[in-house]
């Protein structure tokens, strides 16, 4: 009992203050920018978020997990794992960026858009992803309430940005994109440079990279097709629909989706000691920690799902009286974190135990669906097809996972 409050103390609870200090800042943040860009400004850079969320996964290709789960095992060339991540993440970020700059010229050459997809690109796909690597390496010495105030300071320094928006009424989405990559760059910063204290450096092993990478792309797929089915309807919503009703989904979405912060914190925390348990008992123990967790967030999501569904008519006080749609999607939403904290705890599970193959397919199967979901729900059911298509996806993803560590546990 005394080992089970030392690692909730120094492990969950730090993640999950963490977690809803950044969902605070986040939620003001999104509160902010919505209704200071309005939700036709604001439709559009869901629309890039959206697609760089589905990319994020694949700058660094899985180096990232792979140094928390040979941390967590007892490696200890820390500083070979950080600088490896770091270039796997820097190369690939570059070349993602290049790959949607060409993708959206195609699309639309308007030069102001395409700027402003150069802006967020680079903000996610290398400045996002230089913290989140920095942020498994603390992961994977258990050092979670290192790693939780990383987070707190990006979004800190981005909510700062946001503000910067309202006092100075800049209303476009160029703004709000300038103001995200300047404060992402002095995160990453800061953050890489206290990070390369506890590692001491950093150098790099391109054959071990090489290793690490084709290990961790599994890694990478699931999480990119976890993007895809999590944000894919941003973007397929915009083609029926105006971005003003984009804009108000989305606003939707991420609050609801916000309030899933502390299931995630939980997840995150328990991430090492998962690993460990894989390493030497392997599926049977990860499982058994996952259905431990899955009770907590099960009665978790029913409680936060009522109050979201109560308190939704309140949100056009906050963001404007423009946003009236987004109360009744976030009421349609509002029970979605329990079958999405169900399955991400059997994927976990999976993955801390080897099996990244199954769980990658799984999920891969899953974007695909969440994919012909939308196209075809989002024709005939507006916004509400789009909600339909994410309970759908999540049922299906907590069945599967659920499925498949029963089978392989027998």
């Amino acid at each position: 009992m005394n080992q089970r409050l030392a690692f909730f103390k120094n492990n969950v609870l730090p993640l999950i203050l963490g977690q809803l200090g950044v969902a605070a800042l986040q939620g003001f943040q999104l509160l902010v920018v919505a209704r200071t860009l309005g939700p036709h400004e604001f439709g559009k850079v869901a629309g890039i978020l959206a697609i760089t969320a589905a990319l994020l996964p694949f700058s660094g290709l899985g180096t990232a997990n792979m140094m928390v789960m040979q941390l967590a095992r007892g490696e200890q060339a820390i500083a070979r794992l950080y600088g490896n991540s770091l270039t796997a993440g820097l190369l690939s970020g570059s070349v993602l960026t290049a790959m949607v700059l060409a993708g959206f010229y195609l699309w639309d050459d308007d030069p102001d858009f395409l700027l402003i997809a150069l802006l967020f690109c680079i903000s996610e796909l290398i400045f996002t992803k230089a913290v989140d690597i920095s942020q498994h390496v603390f992961f994977g010495l258990d050092r979670h309430a290192v790693a939780s105030k990383f987070l707190v300071l990006q979004s800190s320094l981005r909510f700062v940005g946001a503000m910067v928006l309202l006092q100075l009424d800049l209303q476009t989405a160029r703004d709000w994109a300038l103001a995200h990559i300047v404060g992402g760059g002095l995160a990453a910063l800061f953050i890489m440079s206290y990070t390369l204290k506890t590692t001491k450096g950093v150098s790099v092993n391109f054959p071990k990279m090489r290793t690490d990478i084709k290990q961790g792309v599994f890694f990478s797929m699931g999480f990119a097709a976890r993007g895809v089915y999590i944000d894919i309807d941003k973007a397929i919503l915009p083609r029926f629909e105006s971005l003003s009703v984009n804009g108000a989904y989305t606003a939707a979405f991420r609050l609801v989706y916000m309030a899933t912060t502390p299931l995630t914190a939980g997840l995150l925390a328990l991430q090492a000691k998962m690993y460990r348990a894989g390493g030497t008992h392997g599926l049977s123990e990860t499982a058994r920690i996952a259905r431990r967790a899955m009770v907590v967030g099960v009665l978790y999501g029913t409680a936060v799902g009522i109050m979201i569904y109560a308190l939704a008519p309140l949100l056009p006080l906050l963001i404007g009286p423009k946003y009236a749609l987004s109360v009744d999607i976030m009421r349609a939403l509002a029970f979605l974190p329990i079958p999405l904290f169900v399955q991400s705890a059997m994927s976990d599970a999976l993955a801390a135990a080897n099996h990244q193959r199954a769980r990658s397919m799984v999920q891969i199967f899953a974007a695909v669906l969440a994919v012909l979901l939308n196209f075809v729900l989002i024709q005939h059911y507006s916004w509400m097809g789009a909600v339909m298509s994410a309970y759908a996806c999540q049922c299906f993803l907590a069945l599967s996972m659920a499925a498949i560590v029963h089978q392989k546990t027998r």
